[in-house]
Parts: structure tokens; C-alpha cells; sequence
């Protein structure tokens, strides 16, 4: 399998067309997961070509951090490490510090703010990374779950290489206006949730859904929302059959290839579950095939507000802001 690389904005770092995320790995909020599995996906991830790993100090309150650092020991030459921090001047520093040391480096590739504070102005976010990234810390800095007009700040504060929205057939938020921004400025779209948390997967239907996990609240599992979101995934189970391919693949090349977007972030537990993943790049899906489930998951996305994020949470309530 040859998975596509593309650049990482003007950093230099090329990455594949699919990442790995690792919120799963951090175990708390999520069942059915272990830190051996989590090791063993993890190398079925490098070793099908998807070295490009996305974890977070907010994953099990760092946990993730410590297991990515274990499952790549003695193959660092072979991966793209991201991670993220507080939006605080002196947390991002101190975030920084911490995940080196989790992981037993000297530097990762890339670290983000992972959300933005209401109460931190961007400039001064975007600064401390300026100088986690002076120190050599971090090869590339970006942000994640900024809106339009925080990336703009952001911008102007520095040059920022990436920026982590949300982004599914189901989720379409950041679709018209902050990846079109970070297309234009040369930044690096790295979407989350391609999968919309394992709903596009066709894993679920009408009398099976997550019960016993942080997916509980997602908005997209409530009422009329999943049922709509059931009957994209109905849509989206013929395409696949036209070509071939799982309802999985279908969704990730939706994502992976929407203007804009360099890198799709998704996650998996089980080595088959990233293997699968990846072979949703490598081919495309026709105008008309994409045309009709844009039109079908906007009916979704356009019923969904954005208070606090579509998972029913806020960022503060998990803490991950360091405040």
C-alpha cells in the first residue's frame, strides 16, 4: 500500500495522508482498550506506512504521551510525533517539558495549543510556541480547534504551520471558512474525528450504539441526529460497494481528500482498525459520489450548533487548558 505525503504547511516535515490519533490510548473515557493493544496498533500503524502519530497531555492526563513514547523507542527516525498543550504562555512551556520527558526526547516534531483560552490572548499563545519552537522543543507549531477569527490572530502573531478542526461527512463546521483560510496561508489542515467517533464506520445502527464511553454525549448519536446520520452511512455503504472498499475507507477519503487538507487524523484501538483506515487514500471517490454525501452530511451538520464542541463537553471541564 503507498499512502500519499504531502508538506506540512512551510515547516518542511512531510507527513502521510492519514494519522493516527491517540486519545484512545490515554484509556480514561474510553472501554475495550488496553496498553499492549494500543502498542501493538501502533507499529501496525508504522508499519503500513502511517507514521505520523497525533497524541495530547489531555489523553489520559498524559498516558497517551507515555505509550506513544514506549511503542516508538527505538524507531524515532521512522515517525512524525505531534502533540498538544495548554494555551497559557507558561503552560505551553511547562506542557512541553513534560511530554519530552514522557517520551524520553529531546524534541517532537510538531506541538499545538489544543484549545483556545478565552482568557489568553492568541498573540501570547502563539508566542510561547514561537519559542518552544526557538529552543528546539518543536520542529513546526500550530493550533487546534481555532475558529476563523482566532487563526487570523494567530497568524499575525507568527508564522503557525498546522491547524487541527474538527471534519467528517457529519461534521462540516470549519468547512467554509477556516480550511479554506489555512489553504490559502499555506497551513496545514490535520482533521480529527474523519470517522465521527466510529459512527461512519457502519459499525452502528438503530439498536446498537456506544454506551460505556465518551462517545455517550456526542451529539451525533442523540435522537433524529443519529438517525439521519444512520441513513448517510446506508448512502455511503452502496458507494462503497461500487468500489470495492469499507464504509471506513469511504468516509476518511471524503476527508482526506477535501480541498485543504493534508493529514486526516484517525483514530483506532486495534492494529486492524488503522490498517483499514489507511486504505481509504490511494484512490478517490467520483465529483457525483462526493457531491451527494457533502449535500447528505450537511443535512446533519447544519442542524448542530458549536457549544463547547459536538462531543457535549467542554475543553475546561476536561481540563485540558492546564487552568
Amino acid at each position: 500500500m503507498t499512502i500519499p505525503r504531502r508538506k506540512l504547511g512551510k515547516s518542511g516535515i512531510e507527513v502521510p495522508g492519514v494519522c493516527l490519533g491517540c486519545w484512545q490510548f490515554g484509556i480514561t473515557g474510553w472501554s475495550d482498550t488496553s496498553d499492549d493493544e494500543s502498542i501493538r496498533t501502533i507499529h501496525a500503524a508504522l508499519d503500513a506506512g502511517v507514521n505520523f502519530l497525533d497524541t495530547a497531555k489531555g489523553y489520559g492526563l498524559g498516558h497517551s504521551e507515555e505509550i506513544v513514547g514506549k511503542a516508538i523507542k527505538g524507531r524515532r527516525d521512522q515517525v512524525v510525533l505531534a502533540s498538544k498543550g495548554g494555551a497559557l504562555p507558561e503552560q505551553v512551556h511547562k506542557d512541553i517539558d513534560v511530554c519530552l520527558s514522557r517520551m524520553g526526547l529531546d524534541y517532537i516534531d510538531l506541538f499545538q495549543a489544543h484549545f483556545p483560552s478565552p482568557n489568553v490572548p492568541i498573540a501570547d499563545t502563539i508566542g510561547a510556541l514561537l519559542e518552544v519552537k526557538k529552543a528546539g522543543k518543536a520542529r513546526a507549531i500550530g493550533v487546534s480547534n481555532f475558529d476563523l477569527e482566532q487563526m487570523r490572530e494567530a497568524t499575525e502573531a507568527g508564522q503557525v504551520d498546522t491547524c487541527q478542526p474538527p471534519l467528517s461527512i457529519l461534521w462540516q463546521q470549519f468547512v467554509d471558512d477556516v480550511i479554506p483560510f489555512c489553504a490559502k496561508n499555506d497551513i496545514a489542515v490535520l482533521p480529527y474525528s474523519p470517522l465521527a467517533q466510529g459512527l461512519l464506520t457502519g459499525k452502528y445502527d438503530k439498536k446498537n450504539k456506544p454506551t460505556d464511553d465518551v462517545r455517550t454525549n456526542n451529539k451525533l448519536f442523540q435522537g433524529k441526529t443519529y438517525e439521519a446520520s444512520l441513513r448517510v452511512v446506508d448512502a455511503m455503504r452502496d458507494i462503497a460497494a461500487t468500489h470495492g472498499v469499507t464504509v471506513t475507507q469511504v468516509a476518511v477519503n471524503w476527508a482526506a481528500y477535501h480541498p485543504g487538507v493534508t493529514s486526516v487524523i484517525c483514530g483506532a484501538r486495534k492494529p486492524e482498525h488503522i490498517t483499514g483506515a489507511a486504505g481509504g487514500v490511494g484512490w478517490e471517490l467520483s465529483p457525483d459520489e462526493r457531491k451527494t454525501l457533502t449535500k447528505m452530511g450537511r443535512q446533519v451538520s447544519d442542524t448542530l450548533d458549536f457549544s463547547d464542541n459536538m462531543w457535549g463537553w467542554s475543553p475546561e471541564k476536561a481540563n485540558w487548558n492546564g487552568r
